[in-house]
C-alpha cells in the first residue's frame, strides 16, 4: 500500500516541476520584453455599428522612426464579460489620452502596454514550487 502513495506523490512533485519549467520559460520570456522601447500613443475613437452592449472601437496613434501607426485596442476576454464593460473600457481609455506602448524593437506594428510577468505568472509558479516542496516533504514521511 505504501507503494502506491509514492507513485502518486511521484506523479505530483513530476507534475509541480513541469509547471514550474513551464511557467519558469513563461517568465523568462515576457520579462526580456521589458527591454522593448516604447513611445507615447494617443488614444481616439471611431464610429462603430455595434450595439450599446459591445466594446466600442477605441484606437491609438503612435510614431516610430518617422513611421506612422494605428492599431485598434481590443478587450481581453475577461473585460468582456464585466456587468458595464462598454463604460468600463471607456474609462480605462479615455479619447485623447496617451499611454506608454512598448513596441518591439524589429517589428513596431507589434505592441503592448505592460511588459514583464504578470502577476498570475508569479502564482502559478510560486505555487508550483510548493508543489515540488510538498511532494518532496510528503515522500520522507
Amino acid at each position: 500500500m505504501h507503494n502506491y502513495y509514492s507513485f502518486i506523490i511521484f506523479f505530483f512533485i513530476l507534475a509541480g516541476l513541469a509547471a514550474a519549467i513551464w511557467n519558469g520559460r513563461k517568465i523568462i520570456q515576457n520579462n526580456k520584453k521589458r527591454n522593448w522601447p516604447y513611445t507615447k500613443a494617443a488614444i481616439f475613437y471611431k464610429a462603430n455599428d455595434k450595439p450599446e452592449t459591445s466594446a466600442p472601437d477605441i484606437y491609438f496613434r503612435y510614431s516610430v522612426s518617422d513611421k506612422h501607426f494605428e492599431q485598434k485596442i481590443t478587450p481581453t476576454p475577461s473585460e468582456e464579460t464585466i456587468p458595464g464593460f462598454a463604460e468600463h473600457f471607456k474609462k480605462q481609455y479615455p479619447a485623447d489620452s496617451e499611454i506608454n506602448v512598448y513596441y518591439e524593437p524589429g517589428s513596431p506594428e507589434t505592441t503592448l502596454f505592460k511588459v514583464g510577468a504578470t502577476t498570475e505568472d508569479k502564482l502559478i509558479f510560486g505555487i508550483s514550487i510548493g508543489a515540488i516542496l510538498l511532494g518532496l516533504y510528503a515522500i520522507t514521511i
